[in-house]
């Protein structure tokens, strides 16, 4: 009723809850953000979200996961409640539960998905098992490199979809940007444990894949920057440049290497 009678009612809330985090009054800005869930008129997970974030910032990590907790079983069928939930275990240093709750996810994904297993992978890095994060990534470079294989060009090693049906060439462009991303995360992996050199492959694969991708550019000239090539990092960030003129990280390499 009150939804009804006083439609903004709930964006009331919201700015309370901001002025009394301002103020630092916590116990008032929470209860404005649970009224602002109650009163919202369309998806309340949005608000809820706002309102775990904030109970993060406060080191109140059991009263997070205990909101999400209640939102994912709300919402039985979907996954990304339970990513999120793996999430928050992660953020607050439980990474068996996160590993646990991000599997748990599996099932309710599209057979074949690989987002439980990017999500491991990204637990382990949290953790510092950067091996283990490799490892679990893996299979779905495999996979998806054994699918693409027809498909990719000799001289230059991209991939053609030329005369194919839309929907077939759909799902393939769909597993390169699957395998891009994997092939990335590898690379970081190894650039976290100090092997620039067998990073450098896999951020440019990744980006023969998925040249549109700043970031795959960005981290290849990381690494060669890494490695002391400094005119390999220059020709990676002026490229990002050319094409995103206002990439920070990129500009402030190119700084870096004057």
């Amino acid at each position: 009723a009150s939804n009804r009678a006083f439609p903004y009612y709930y964006y009331t809330h919201r700015l309370l809850g901001g002025l009394h985090r301002n103020a630092g009054r916590v116990e008032q800005a929470l209860r404005a953000m649970e009224l602002e869930e109650t009163y919202t008129f369309g998806d309340p997970a949005a608000p809820r979200a706002r309102r775990i974030e904030y109970l993060m910032q406060l080191g109140r990590a059991k009263q997070a996961v205990a909101l999400q907790k209640e939102l994912a079983a709300a919402r039985p069928r979907d996954p990304q409640a339970l990513i999120a939930l793996a999430r928050l275990y992660a953020r607050a240093g439980d990474f068996d539960a996160a590993l646990k709750t991000a599997e748990q996810s599996r099932p309710l994904f599209e057979k074949g998905s690989a987002e439980p297993d990017f999500e491991a992978a990204d637990i382990f890095m949290a953790q510092g098992e950067y091996f283990d994060a490799i490892r679990r990534l893996e299979p779905i470079i495999g996979a998806a490199e054994k699918e693409l294989a027809p498909f990719v060009e000799q001289n230059t090693g991209r991939l053609a979809f030329d005369g194919m049906p839309a929907p077939r060439a759909r799902k393939l462009e769909h597993t390169a940007a699957r395998l891009a991303r994997a092939l990335f995360v590898t690379g970081r992996c190894y650039m976290q444990i100090q092997d620039p050199e067998t990073a450098l492959p896999y951020f440019q694969s990744a980006h023969r894949l998925v040249p549109s991708n700043p970031d795959f550019v960005y981290w290849g000239g990381f690494a060669c920057e890494t490695l002391g090539n400094s005119a390999c990092a220059a020709s990676a960030y002026n490229a990002i440049l050319q094409r995103f003129p206002d990439h920070a990280a990129a500009r402030a390499a190119l700084q870096r290497l004057r």
